[in-house]
C-alpha cells in the first residue's frame, strides 16, 4: 500500500511533510534561544529555554524540532532570543579537531584495514572531511566517532 505525504502548515514559520496517517510524534517541549546567541557560540545551560511545542489551542506548533539540543553544541549563525535550536542552525560539538591524528578505517565485506591520518578541519558525527594519511595522500571521508573516520 503505497504512502503519500501531505503539506502540513504550521504555525509559525516552519513547515514539513508528514506521511498521511502517520502518528504525531512531535516533542512536547522544543528547545529555543533563551536570548540572542552570536555565531560560533558553544551553548551553555543559560542559552537554551524550553517552551511548549503546542500553541494555545494544543495545536502541534513543530513536527519535528531535529536532534535533542544539548549545552556544548555551536550555533552557524547568529540566533535570535526565542528562535528555535534546529539543525543545521546550531550543530553537535566536532568530534575531531583540525590537524589532530585520527584512525581511517577502510571495510570491504569481511576485511577492515585501519592506518593512521590527520584530518583538514574539526567535523562532527557524519560529516565528510578531507583526510592525509602518513604516506601523503588525501581522502575524502566520514566521521564516525571521536579520534576515527572511515573511507566511504
Amino acid at each position: 500500500m503505497p504512502r503519500h505525504s501531505v503539506l502540513v502548515a504550521l504555525v509559525g514559520t516552519a513547515a514539513a511533510l508528514a506521511p498521511v496517517g502517520a502518528q504525531e510524534t512531535a516533542p512536547q517541549r522544543l528547545a529555543v534561544a533563551a536570548r540572542a546567541l552570536p555565531r560560533g557560540w558553544v551553548l551553555g545551560d543559560g542559552d537554551i529555554e524550553w517552551i511548549s511545542a503546542l500553541d494555545a489551542a494544543g495545536r502541534i506548533r513543530v513536527i519535528a524540532s531535529g536532534a535533542e539540543v544539548t549545552p556544548g553544541w555551536i550555533t552557524r549563525r547568529v540566533m535570535k532570543a526565542g528562535e528555535p535550536l534546529r539543525t543545521p542552525a546550531v550543530v553537535p560539538p566536532p568530534l575531531v579537531r583540525a590537524d589532530e591524528p585520527v584512525e581511517v578505517v577502510v571495510r570491504r565485506g569481511d576485511v577492515q584495514l585501519s592506518v593512521r591520518g590527520r584530518v583538514s578541519r574539526d567535523a562532527g558525527v557524519g560529516e565528510r572531511v578531507a583526510v592525509r594519511l602518513d604516506a601523503g595522500r588525501r581522502f575524502e571521508c566520514i566521521v564516525e566517532a571521536p579520534g576515527r573516520v572511515r573511507l566511504p
